[in-house]
């Protein structure tokens, strides 16, 4: 999937310039602001087939070719990096943990950088112990190493981005936990706990449709706006789920699901 920068218009809001992005199935987003010029520049992966003829926000759309420089962009938009690694205290997301979470920067979604990772990480805790995860979208492997260190007995990361799936990897070898995570490009089609998603609605959509089987006994969801959460509640109606909480930051809301077992 091809690499944009996107340039906000003066006029508008960058918040609102980041919503029409992810509206417009961009994914990745990051936002740099440069005041000395008044420019505010965001940074995306996605398709141009998905594209307005007009954009609200945006004002320039430039393609771009070079490789990104993964270690600049962590250390520019990631709150818990130091030399080059990112050291998370997951007891600021979980006060029952003392484990630390390393990254090391590089292409998959997942810096903490934005709300929705936040999201997810303060809501695993209370659910992964002793249970098994599937990450769908699984970006930089954060919420399934996240899963492990909170005490889930296996985790399995799912991506369609080889790059990420590399960084996940990565990860998990970092971390000391290979062994207990599977790193895939499909589901797997053995019976699993937990369902974790962040990812926009269309992707959900679309990931969800890969699955062959869909009776995760709860659903850890984010990546949804606000403002979406109405009509994407009726569209999970068409799943035998019963709304356990909903949780917002800023824009964005994430969910917990249970299974209907009849």
């Amino acid at each position: 999937m091809p690499w944009f920068c996107f340039q906000c218009k003066q006029e508008s809001i960058p918040a609102l310039a980041e919503k029409e992005l992810f509206l417009h199935h961009i994914t990745h987003v990051t936002l740099v602001e440069d005041s000395s010029q008044s420019l505010c520049l965001l940074y995306g992966q996605g398709d141009p087939a998905y594209f307005p003829h007009i954009w609200q926000h945006i004002v320039k759309v430039t393609p771009i070719a070079q490789e990104i420089d993964w270690s600049a962009q962590w250390r520019d938009f990631c709150p818990y990096l130091q030399e080059d690694l990112c050291r998370i205290p997951l007891r600021h997301f979980h006060t029952l943990s003392s484990q630390e979470l390393l990254l090391i920067p590089g292409g998959g979604f997942g810096d903490l950088s934005h709300p929705t990772t936040h999201l997810m990480l303060s809501l695993i805790g209370n659910h992964v112990q002793n249970k098994s995860v599937l990450d769908l979208g699984c970006g930089s492997g954060i919420l399934s190493l996240a899963s492990l260190l909170f005490g889930a007995h296996h985790a399995y990361a799912v991506d369609i981005d080889p790059k990420a799936l590399a960084h996940t990897r990565e990860n998990s070898f970092l971390n000391n936990l290979q062994h207990l995570i599977s790193i895939e490009t499909t589901p797997p089609s053995c019976h699993v706990d937990i369902l974790l998603m962040n990812m926009t609605w269309g992707e959900q959509k679309e990931a969800l449709s890969s699955l062959s089987r869909k009776d995760f006994s709860l659903w850890i969801v984010s990546g949804i706006l606000t403002s979406q959460l109405g009509p994407y509640l009726a569209y999970l109606q068409t799943f035998p789920l019963r709304l356990r909480s909903i949780h917002t930051r800023d824009i964005w809301a994430a969910c917990t699901l249970k299974m209907i077992v009849y």
